[in-house]
């Protein structure tokens, strides 16, 4: 009887401590006890030091498994298949943002969706106070036109028939349209924040 009891433990030892192997792509043989298999990482103790951590590697790394039975599984890891994507371009924006507008490298976007500047500028005009800084905006490019056309032609005068100073008078109105026609962005990138901001209160 005591015999029997024996064996039976020595083949429960055997059976709690019976390895398996990984065998890489690579063609290295690592001997294992598997814990686990996930859906992208094994799992695994190493067989030298069971009572040791819990290691993992990566599926695509990993050729087959070789269990203690003999049991021989491939490890097969599917291809990534890219989404597929409709002709509209979008862009990953912030999912709570769905009608915000943006710019994104000198592309115009309503909630993600790309579509046309005309369209974006007409969206925007349909807030009160987006429209106000649109029409500064073209205040300020009309002006700054008007500036550079006067001194230009200013300057081309007086360079042709003088006197002088009409050269200087037209070389500051050309400087001055310039400095003007640099604040005209702001006053668009002003008019998307007032269209969002706008958004905002609607949803509070």
């Amino acid at each position: 009887m005591k015999i029997i009891l024996l064996l039976l433990f020595i083949l429960s030892i055997n059976y709690s401590y019976s390895q398996d192997y990984i065998l890489k792509k690579n063609g290295n043989k690592i001997k294992v006890k598997i814990v686990e298999i996930q859906t992208e990482k094994i799992k695994f103790l190493r067989y030298s030091d069971l009572d040791g951590p819990t290691y993992s590697i990566k599926k695509e790394k990993v050729a087959k498994i070789i269990y203690e039975n003999k049991e021989v599984v491939d490890i097969i890891v599917p291809p990534v298949v890219p989404p597929v994507t409709n002709k509209t371009e979008t862009v990953d924006l912030d999912s709570n943002r769905i009608k915000y507008l943006t710019v994104h490298k000198g592309n115009y976007y309503e909630g993600g969706i790309a579509i046309s500047k005309k369209e974006f500028l007409k969206i925007l005009s349909t807030n009160p106070y987006a429209s106000n800084e649109l029409q500064r905006r073209r205040n300020l490019i009309t002006g700054a036109i008007t500036c550079i056309f006067v001194g230009t032609a200013t300057g081309v005068l007086g360079v042709l028939n003088g006197p002088y100073y009409l050269v200087q008078t037209g070389s500051s109105l050309i400087t001055t349209g310039i400095i003007v026609g640099l604040f005209a962005p702001t006053r668009f990138w002003k008019a998307v924040e007032e269209y969002n901001r706008g958004l905002d209160r609607e949803r509070v």
